[in-house]
């Protein structure tokens, strides 16, 4: 038996993800609208009472409306169960949003004639060579590390990020993003070009800006990206219900399909989740300042280099400077979601991160 869905709600929200759906997810089927105000019309649909609901074995309720925390008791007192008969879909539309502004960058790769692939799990799992991984922030920290710290992490794995680019050690993994000032794309770019550096894809494609199509251009290769959908979250309750409505919805199949979050730090995470990483030690990922361990070195040729003015203040991604969950509190809720085993250890290489105490100091011997 074919599974349907019923849209509660007929303003915009639900109007929006009836839009999505029928524009990008066809086998998404929707039976009728439920609304309190039934003098509606939406696109030849028909909207019914909630008092007139009988919902069918194989249908389950989306909840697409800015009253959804009113919903929620109306049909709870209707005896329908959250995340079983029902599920709060209003941010639903925000996220596929963006991942319409992916496709249609992604259609301006393809309109320029920009040579290009989807990063592949499998192809990131060839460079996996331990079970240790070091992410490589670009925080103030950084700088602590002694040398005989940098002869310990050379023994594992390592994935820096961003303008890590401008540091001596060359990491296992290295990326950045599509960021949405294009000259930091650009500029990024021509200096990893200039040192040599290779990475192993860019994520957010959404973001790009069309004044980035002439830098990537210039690339002259195949440009490995991140196909992903970013997801922001203002709660732990509204994280668990997210993840579980986008498994019941099967909105992503693709095993390289990836989520991105709040921070580059976090989509790696994410990503090493995945590759099946039993320890991961966070280096220069502060969170509690922002500052960079390159603020002190000279501008590389005409290449400038972005140096924190704000040294003492929280970084933008920590939950402090954000109405959604910051990165600190998306890690850990992502480490307690996916790792149901027990077998990943999580540590942080300074007593100086947000990470800290409640991930332990890495022990280096």
């Amino acid at each position: 038996m074919t599974q349907e869905y019923i849209i509660f709600g007929t303003g915009s929200v639900g109007r929006k993800l009836l839009e999505y759906f029928n524009r990008y997810f066809p086998h998404i089927k929707i039976a009728y609208f439920l609304d309190n105000n039934i003098n509606k019309n939406v696109n030849g649909y028909t909207v019914k009472h909630p008092s007139n609901l009988v919902l069918n074995r194989n249908q389950k309720i989306l909840i697409a409306s800015s009253y959804a925390e009113e919903i929620i008791v109306q049909l709870e007192k209707m005896n329908y169960q959250q995340n079983l008969h029902f599920y709060d879909a209003r941010s639903l539309p925000g996220l596929l949003a963006r991942y319409e502004k992916f496709l249609l960058n992604k259609n301006k790769l393809d309109e320029n004639k920009i040579k290009y692939n989807f990063i592949d799990i499998n192809r990131l799992k060839t460079k996996k060579t331990s079970d240790r991984l070091f992410i490589l922030g670009t925080g103030g920290t950084i700088n602590d590390i002694t040398d005989e710290q940098w002869g310990h992490i050379k023994k594992y794995d390592s994935w820096g990020m961003n303008y890590w680019s401008l540091h001596s050690f060359l990491p296992t993994y290295y990326t950045f993003e599509f960021f949405y000032k294009t000259e930091n794309l650009d500029n990024l770019i021509k200096l990893n070009r200039l040192l040599n550096i290779e990475y192993d894809f860019i994520k957010e494609l959404g973001n790009m800006e069309d004044n980035s199509i002439s830098i990537l251009k210039s690339e002259n290769k195949i440009i490995p990206i991140l196909q992903n959908h970013y997801l922001d979250f203002y709660s732990k309750k509204d994280f668990e219900q997210r993840f579980d409505l986008l498994k019941e919805l099967n909105l992503i199949e693709d095993d390289n399909c990836f989520y991105s979050f709040v921070s580059t730090a976090v989509t790696i995470f994410s990503i090493a989740i995945r590759l099946g990483y039993k320890e991961i030690i966070f280096c220069g990922v502060e969170l509690k300042n922002n500052g960079y361990f390159y603020d002190d070195y000279d501008d590389v040729n005409e290449y400038f280099i972005p140096r924190s003015d704000k040294k003492q203040l929280t970084h933008e991604t920590f939950c402090d400077q954000s109405e959604n969950l910051g990165a600190d509190q998306m890690i850990f809720l992502l480490y307690e979601k996916f790792n149901e085993s027990k077998e990943l250890k999580l540590y942080t290489a300074t007593t100086k991160s947000a990470l800290y105490p409640k991930l332990p100091l890495y022990n280096w011997e």
